[in-house]
């Protein structure tokens, strides 16, 4: 008795899996057949791999595959192809089914290789798992979904995508073709994770539970009171931009802010303290920082910064309404912070922080305490002392004047003098390398 071909295949770099193949009862190989280029009929194969018996059934016409069909352990499907074509292009439906059984797992649709129209997922149950509609409209380009929907298996909806064309939709209702709708969506605990708001394919607002709602560690996301949690946090969408409204469980906001269509932050970003007073404003063009104000929780002004030429101008202010200080500070253009960027005075609006980082100080400085006293003053070149910069204590003493000589980069103090009680005890001449001059 002659013995069937077989030939083995190596898979996954460790095991062989034995196939043979038969027409008719016959043993067959397709690929050595002499009528291989007009065969027609139906080639039966069998697949043993690591213990488990693959099944094909592959039907071919004029020589080419026009069908396959897997059953195994773990896979059956069926695959269709276009027949007029050498390439094997999927063309038609194409079902997934769970193994071992005629439960449909997922049902797809291909014209010329290219995914078109409505394809299926399924649980287990014949419920549906996911629906995705796609279209090829350019023959230059791939198949696109245009529209998707996945359910739990309870039926309730997962998440969706509306197509902007009613003919390329899913669901035409929930979409809002024949109305506005509002609907929501479920978490796998069958807890509301979204509510939506759609009109004509648009989604107009959406509804997030603070709950669910992450910043994913972003600290503009987070803003100025990181541990204020929203318990709502609102999305209106108006096409060409996206507000933002966190809100307490009262309803009311606590911060508002926007994106453009490009994904950057415009016009005011306001934020609000749990008594509904005014926290913070910062204005915003271009995605950037031109100006921000931030108060104390009792109304009173806290910091002021504002966007210059060169830097920034910036306004500390004291929980009773004293000026800490008020100054010029211009961008650092070496070391670490090598240049302006805008997360520099994002940062200062976020914190309502004194300046620090990323810029120098520029001009004449003071700085006062709580009680209105001066504690501090003196002038700067860049972010280097120069001239006379005095030290005062807590009731406004001097107590100690120091004189930085810019005739060397960078400056020195060339001169110190110590007080006590706002009475002279001691007066020092340096040098440049700290040594005493006669």
């Amino acid at each position: 008795m002659k013995k069937l071909f077989v030939f083995l295949i190596f898979l996954s770099g460790s095991a062989w899996a034995e196939r043979k193949c038969t027409f008719e009862g016959k043993e067959f190989d397709i690929y050595r057949a002499d009528n291989r280029d007009t065969f027609s009929g139906i080639v039966k194969c069998k697949n043993d791999y690591s213990g488990d018996t693959i099944e094909e059934e592959q039907t071919y016409k004029n020589g080419r595959l026009i069908e396959e069909k897997f059953d195994g352990k773990d896979r059956k499907d069926v695959h269709r192809f276009y027949p007029d074509s050498p390439n094997q292009w999927r063309h038609g439906e194409q079902i997934e089914y769970y193994p071992k059984t005629s439960k449909v797992r997922r049902k797809e649709f291909y014209q010329k290789m290219h995914q078109i129209g409505l394809q299926e997922s399924f649980y287990e149950s014949g419920k549906v798992e996911e629906r995705k509609f796609y279209t090829h409209e350019n023959e230059n380009r791939g198949s696109e979904e245009s529209a998707s929907i996945g359910y739990l298996e309870n039926g309730s909806i997962r998440y969706i995508r509306c197509a902007k064309e009613k003919k390329n939709t899913i669901d035409p209702k929930l979409c809002g073709f024949e109305g506005q709708s509002k609907f929501s969506t479920y978490a796998d605990d069958a807890t509301v994770s979204r509510t939506l708001t759609y009109k004509n394919g648009e989604l107009l607002e959406e509804e997030i539970p603070g709950s669910r709602f992450s910043a994913r560690n972003n600290d503009f996301m987070k803003g100025m009171q990181p541990d204020l949690k929203p318990s709502l946090v609102r999305i209106a969408y108006d096409g060409k931009s996206k507000k933002y409204f966190y809100l307490n469980e009262k309803g009311k906001s606590i911060r508002e802010f926007s994106f453009d269509d490009h994904g950057k932050i415009l016009g005011d970003d306001i934020e609000f303290f749990p008594n509904e007073k005014l926290a913070r404003k910062t204005n915003f063009e271009k995605g950037e920082v031109v100006a921000s104000e931030c108060f104390w929780e009792n109304g009173k002004p806290r910091g002021k910064y504002k966007k210059t030429k060169d830097g920034i101008e910036a306004t500390m202010t004291w929980g009773n309404g004293t000026i800490q200080y008020s100054a010029q500070f211009i961008e650092k253009k070496d070391g670490y912070y090598s240049s302006y960027d805008r997360d520099n005075l994002l940062n200062l609006a976020l914190r309502c922080s004194r300046v620090d980082y990323g810029f120098l100080h520029q001009g004449p400085f003071a700085e006062f305490n709580e009680a209105g006293k001066k504690i501090y003053e003196g002038t700067f070149e860049k972010g280097e002392e120069i001239g006379w910069h005095r030290t005062y204590d807590e009731k406004g003493t001097l107590i100690e004047e120091v004189f930085y000589d810019a005739s060397k980069k960078p400056s020195f103090i060339s001169q110190k003098k110590t007080y006590k009680d706002g009475v002279l005890v001691s007066d020092k001449k340096l040098n440049s390398d700290g040594s005493p001059r006669e």
